[in-house]
C-alpha cells in the first residue's frame, strides 16, 4: 500500500514538473500563464510535504491496521481449532467464552456455557485442599497447573490436564482468568491397567508379592508412628506344585 502510494504521489510530482517546464517556455501572452506557472510551482513544493506530513504516515497507520487485523484472525484461528478446551472467564468467574474443543470434552455448547461458572464441571471427587492451592497459586504466581477431576454433561467422570493463568491489563489488574485443559482419562485407564497388573497376579487376579511389600511397608511404618505391634502370619501349602502340575494352574 505505501509503495502503490509513494508512486502515486512521484508520478503528479514529475507531471507538474513537466507542465511547469512546459510552461516557462511559452511566452507571456498573459497574467495566465503566470498564474498556472505558480501555481505548479506551489503543487510540486507542496506534495513532498502533504507526502511526508499526511499520506506516508497515513499509510503507515493503514499497514499497522492491516497487521493487526492479521493477528486477530490467527488469534481467532487459534482459540477456534486449538486441540486444547479453553475456558474465558471474568474476575468473578462467569464464563465469557469457549472454543470447540471445551463442548467436544465437556458436552456442553457454547450457549449453554455461556454466563455460566466452571464449578458446572465439579465432579466432587477433588479434595478441597486442591482447589485453596490452586486459588492461592493465582493470587501469587498468576498462574496454575495441576489435574482435575470433573464431569460431562452426561454425568461421567473424566479427568483432566488444566492450566490457568491470570489476564492482566495495562494497570496490573486481574480482568480474566484463561484455562487451557487436555482429557487424560484414556492416560489414567492406561496407567491403572499397568498398576494392576504390576500389583496383581494374572492368573487368580489376586495381590502379588510387590502389593504384599508395598502393604507390609506402610504398615510397619504406621506401627512405629503408633508405637503398636504388627503381626504377619505365613502360611505354606504342602504338596500345591503337584496339583498344579496334574490339574492344571486355573484348577490350582
Amino acid at each position: 500500500m505505501e509503495w502503490l502510494l509513494a508512486v502515486l504521489v512521484g508520478s503528479v510530482f514529475i507531471a507538474e514538473s513537466l507542465t511547469m517546464i512546459f510552461l516557462s517556455r511559452l511566452p507571456a501572452i498573459s497574467g495566465m500563464t503566470e498564474i498556472l506557472l505558480d501555481a505548479s510551482t506551489l503543487s510540486i513544493l507542496l506534495f513532498p510535504l502533504f507526502y511526508f506530513l499526511i499520506f506516508r504516515p497515513l499509510t503507515r497507520n493503514i499497514v499497522e491496521l492491516e497487521q493487526a487485523e492479521d493477528k486477530l484472525r490467527l488469534a481467532a484461528s487459534v482459540f477456534t481449532h486449538a486441540r486444547e478446551g479453553i475456558i474465558i472467564t471474568d474476575t468473578s468467574g462467569a464464563i465469557v467464552d469457549v472454543n470447540e474443543t471445551f463442548s467436544k470434552i465437556t458436552g456442553y455448547s457454547r450457549a449453554e456455557a455461556l454466563g455460566q461458572n466452571p464449578r458446572m464441571l465439579k465432579s466432587g471427587r477433588q479434595d478441597p485442599e486442591v482447589y485453596a492451592a490452586m486459588w492461592k497459586s493465582l493470587a501469587e504466581k498468576g498462574h496454575w497447573y495441576g489435574e482435575i477431576w470433573n464431569r460431562r454433561k452426561d454425568g461421567e467422570v473424566y479427568a483432566e490436564m488444566l492450566t490457568i493463568s491470570v489476564v492482566k491489563n495495562t494497570d496490573g489488574e486481574s480482568q480474566h482468568y484463561v484455562a487451557l485443559f487436555t482429557d487424560i482419562t484414556p492416560m489414567k485407564e492406561h496407567q491403572q491397567q499397568l498398576e494392576h497388573i504390576a500389583h496383581y497376579d494374572a492368573l487368580t487376579n489376586l495381590p502379588n508379592r510387590v502389593l504384599l511389600a508395598d502393604r507390609l511397608s506402610q504398615a510397619i511404618s504406621q506401627s512405629q508412628r503408633r508405637d503398636q505391634p504388627l503381626a504377619l502370619a505365613y502360611l505354606d501349602l504342602d504338596g500345591f506344585k503337584t496339583i498344579n502340575d496334574f490339574y492344571g494352574h486355573n484348577v490350582g
